[in-house]
């Protein structure tokens, strides 16, 4: 659910909603590497998906809020599928920098009850900023997420295919699609109509031409279910 484009510094949160789930994500703090504070952003686009579903698959698979990572950026970056090229290396260490500040608001209506979530992703993070951008990016060897987050994805987290993800990292819309078709069937056992303006409110924008974003869902699904 996270932008698909940098939606700049002047939106205060983003939000989503299909059926009865909703998400708004907010920009938060991080050092400016002089004493201060700075605000990277929203966190968008492939890297963003990409850093979060290997953390969050990680947590799942270890039974662990707290994952051990190589402390080398570079290896890090290798396993989210990423080659690091000077601009690769740019938006990798921005993404990182945006999830680990930003907060979200997650709700999940299940016919009489209802799972939020509310809070920052990461409850402790450590982060070297080099003063020259040429040295190696740095992150800690753990990262440690927190407590309701990580409770929210053992209730709700379905199985994905990490070939997959990693085959889709070129288009975020390809991404979700997919995952939303994993846990769409994951959790329903009947056939349900799903309505165009319903895949638009959660894979477009609703003030969007419906027939651009039909040919847009259309293209990225055909890539999903490749």
């Amino acid at each position: 659910a996270l932008p698909y484009r940098n939606p700049g510094t002047l939106l205060p949160y983003f939000e989503r909603s299909s059926g009865k789930a909703y998400v708004r994500i907010r920009g938060g703090d991080v050092p400016d590497g002089g004493g201060g504070l700075r605000n990277p952003g929203i966190p968008f686009g492939t890297k963003a998906r990409l850093i979060l579903l290997l953390l969050s698959s990680l947590a799942i698979k270890e039974q662990s809020r707290v994952i051990r990572i190589d402390n080398s950026f570079r290896s890090f970056c290798k396993s989210c599928g990423v080659t690091l090229s000077g601009t690769n290396h740019k938006q990798m260490k921005e993404q990182l920098l945006r999830l680990s500040a930003c907060s979200m608001y997650l709700s999940i209506e299940n016919y009489t009850t209802a799972h939020v979530f509310q809070g920052h992703l990461f409850s402790e993070f450590s982060i070297q900023i080099p003063r020259d951008d040429r040295q190696q990016f740095l992150w800690n060897t753990e990262v440690k997420f927190s407590a309701d987050f990580y409770e929210s994805l053992q209730t709700n987290a379905v199985p994905l295919e990490r070939d997959a993800i990693l085959a889709l990292k070129h288009s975020a819309r390809a991404m979700d699609i997919y995952m939303w078709l994993a846990s769409t069937l994951f959790r329903r056992k009947k056939r349900q109509l799903i309505r165009w303006t319903s895949l638009r409110y959660q894979f477009g924008d609703r003030r969007q031409d419906m027939n651009g974003f039909k040919r847009a869902f259309k293209a990225a699904l055909v890539q999903a279910l490749y």
